[in-house]
């Protein structure tokens, strides 16, 4: 999806770290990488899925789409990263 290091001044390993400390905040796990799944490898609830999402939410002052929240597409830290890099650069243009 996303590849390059800055979009329109948003680092994306910014956002990228964001993300992974949100989650290992909200699931109180520490072996988090980006290409962990959310349910295989990081095991998370729906109620921490759902802390999760409105967290990103607030912190990157964005929305997700519904589609996207039930599509395979969030299947790992690095496609919500993703997401939220494209969310922000939406809102920016």
């Amino acid at each position: 999806m996303v590849s390059l290091t800055i979009l329109r001044g948003i680092n994306v390993d910014d956002i990228q770290k964001k993300v992974l400390d949100t989650i290992k905040k909200i699931t109180k796990k520490e072996n988090i990488f980006l290409e962990s799944h959310m349910i295989n490898d990081i095991g998370i609830s729906s109620l921490d899925y759902t802390m999760l999402i409105v967290s990103l939410e607030r912190k990157f002052k964005i929305r997700f789409e519904n589609d996207f929240l039930m599509s395979d597409a969030i299947s790992d830290v690095k496609s919500i990263s993703d997401y939220i890099a494209m969310s922000v650069n939406q809102k920016e243009e």
